[in-house]
């Protein structure tokens, strides 16, 4: 995002969090943050309080370093999360993994569940190229149907970005 890559992305959480009508100061955990980029950015536009959790301690050295006055966890998000039951009013994952039975422990009540996965076509062309296909597998059914059991679906959305790439070159092979 930094590089402008991940605009689209980004106002698409933007818009759905200013639509969550989050309290002040809300309580929110970034599960599988990565060098914080998003948590940040969504922290400063809607004063949220709480941090970001990832499994790669190099992940969440470079978050600590780009944005010191946040708090970051290293921690395994797809298995037991560090917070207390009901402490959090917001829980966001971006393309990461998760716990449907953690997430509602930890949601307060009334809290909100922010995921974005990839859509069956992200990266098609380089798909094609490798796999010969265009499209993946339907990750958002997959995540609907791991929630369905404690959460209600509210809201789906869709965020495209594409950019063309100059002088790429991709090798692909082994070095045996």
């Amino acid at each position: 995002p930094d590089s402008g890559f991940g605009q689209a992305l980004g106002g698409a959480l933007a818009q759905c969090l200013a639509r969550a009508e989050l309290p002040a100061r809300a309580r929110a955990a970034d599960l599988g943050c990565g060098e914080g980029t998003y948590r940040a950015a969504l922290s400063r536009r809607f004063d949220l309080d709480g941090c970001g959790v990832d499994l790669s301690s190099a992940a969440i050295e470079a978050a600590a370093k780009r944005h010191p006055f946040l708090t970051w966890i290293v921690a395994n998000a797809d298995r037991r999360l560090p917070f207390p039951d009901a402490s959090l009013e917001l829980l966001l994952s971006i393309d990461g993994r998760r716990n449907a039975a953690e997430a509602a422990r930890v949601l307060a009540a009334g809290g909100s569940l922010l995921v974005a996965v990839s859509a069956e076509d992200d990266l098609c062309e380089l798909r094609e190229a490798v796999l010969g296909r265009l499209s993946g597998p339907d990750r958002a059914a997959a995540v609907r149907a791991e929630f369905d059991a404690d959460f209600v679906l509210v809201e789906q959305t869709t965020a495209r970005e594409r950019r063309a790439l100059e002088g790429l070159h991709v090798y692909w092979g082994s070095s045996n």
